[in-house]
């Protein structure tokens, strides 16, 4: 509801989206911020959107880990962009796991499970948080309880060998704990299914598992990025510790480190970021930003750690041509399984047991009846945009639209809709 409710009122706004670009670098000029290099999905095609301001807010990068709660989308390209452009991040090894999420597939199990008086079980039927938290069990908080299934799976008591327990509550095994605590309370098939409505209705689709007669197999899940780009409590980008800024540039959301959140986020606290940044403080500061009228970045010839548009458009389109040109034998989803199972090991550390991944296999694109004539690692429709540089003392250009000889049309082609989760986007900004 909130994703719908932010997206009608961007239509309210006239706000204009391009749907289906995805931003692949970030265009400096002398330190400043001036724009952004896309790739158009639909055609192959690299835009130029020229800006004054750019606020990134492209989310976390779950999908580094093998099992998440985040979107496909979110892997991680917008740290990589600012990476790529010799800027900072910071705090990236802070990263926020669910304790329950589904088994390989990630949809969280909400704690009011336990709150209800789930337990966690794992292989040998044991309620291993008494060892870990005795007073409070299984109403740990989020890192506590991640921590301890990881270490009952090192120990070789996940169920039947796996990455995984499992969190029980039957009316049984509720019941049962619930008499030894001493407490009156008792519960029935009837209460669960009044209560967690959504979490069976999950379980019996995607498990084939009915929580009122069985348990559910989780895993902790790679949920939320505490770390990210450094900015400061304006949502400016810093350039370096001393709290040097990179003018037009902006962060806001999960992409953002303005260590609202220290090493482990609290429940809610996500949301009362992205509505302090919307409302309070990314508006604001960019209007005013925008005000002062700060100019666009003169095209020319200017350091090469800042290049011009027409030198970011080069840069992404060799790098493109060359990952396009590769003949290696792996392919990108058998190395996406590698770093999940790596990144799973480095927490679990060596010889634990089963992990969920199948065999590394080899991959080579066969080529296509179209490809006939072409050379290996040939492009299609990958025209290169017309990049108009202004002569010295002109007027720059403001308009936020894409400068290429084939403008993008995908906004007017398709409706807009609103995105199912958000993903690598960036949004230009320019005054009303």
């Amino acid at each position: 509801m909130i994703l719908q409710t932010l997206y009608q009122n961007c239509i309210k706004e006239h706000v204009t989206f391009f749907d289906e670009f995805h931003v692949v670098d970030l265009i400096l000029n002398q330190g400043q911020a001036v724009g952004v290099v896309a790739y158009e999905i639909d055609t192959g095609e690299l835009h130029i959107f020229h800006s004054k301001a750019i606020c990134f807010a492209t989310g976390g990068w779950g999908r580094c880990w093998q099992t998440t709660s985040n979107a496909h989308s979110l892997t991680g390209d917008g740290p990589a962009i600012f990476w790529r452009r010799g800027l900072p991040l910071e705090d990236m090894e802070f990263y926020q796991f669910h304790p329950t999420g589904i088994y390989k597939m990630g949809i969280l199990i909400t704690e009011g499970v336990r709150g209800e008086g789930g337990v966690l079980i794992n292989d040998r039927g044991e309620r291993f948080m008494e060892r870990y938290a005795p007073t409070i069990k299984d109403l740990a908080s989020r890192d506590v309880v991640s921590r301890s299934i990881y270490l009952e799976v090192r120990e070789k008591r996940g169920i039947g060998g796996k990455n995984y327990v499992y969190l029980d509550v039957t009316p049984a095994t509720v019941n049962r704990y619930l008499a030894e605590a001493g407490e009156a309370r008792r519960i029935d098939a009837q209460y669960i299914e009044s209560k967690l409505p959504d979490i069976l209705d999950f379980c019996r689709t995607y498990l084939g598992v009915d929580p009122v007669k069985e348990p559910m197999p989780i895993q902790p899940t790679a949920h939320y990025a505490m770390g990210g780009v450094p900015t400061n409590i304006d949502s400016e980008v810093l350039a370096a510790p001393d709290g040097t800024i990179i003018p037009g540039l902006y962060a806001a959301g999960e992409v953002a480190c303005v260590s609202v959140h220290g090493a482990n986020r609290l429940g809610a606290s996500a949301l009362m970021q992205g509505l302090a940044d919307g409302y309070f403080v990314v508006p604001p500061v960019v209007s005013d930003y925008l005000a002062r009228e700060v100019p666009l970045g003169q095209a020319g010839k200017v350091d090469p750690n800042h290049p011009t548009f027409a030198e970011a458009e080069q840069a992404v389109r060799n790098r493109v041509e060359r990952i396009m040109s590769i003949n290696g034998t792996r392919s990108p989803r058998s190395i996406h399984i590698e770093l999940g199972h790596l990144m799973l090991v480095f927490f679990l550390g060596p010889g634990t047991g089963r992990i969920n991944q199948p065999p590394p296999r080899t991959h080579q694109r066969k080529r296509l009846p179209q490809d006939a004539g072409l050379p290996r690692g040939a492009m299609r429709n990958l025209r290169k945009p017309e990049i108009s540089t202004p002569p010295p003392g002109s007027p720059p250009a403001t308009s936020p639209r894409p400068s290429t000889a084939h403008p993008p049309t995908l906004h007017s082609k398709k409706p807009s809709k609103p995105p199912s989760q958000p993903g690598s986007s960036c949004e230009t900004m320019a005054p009303r």
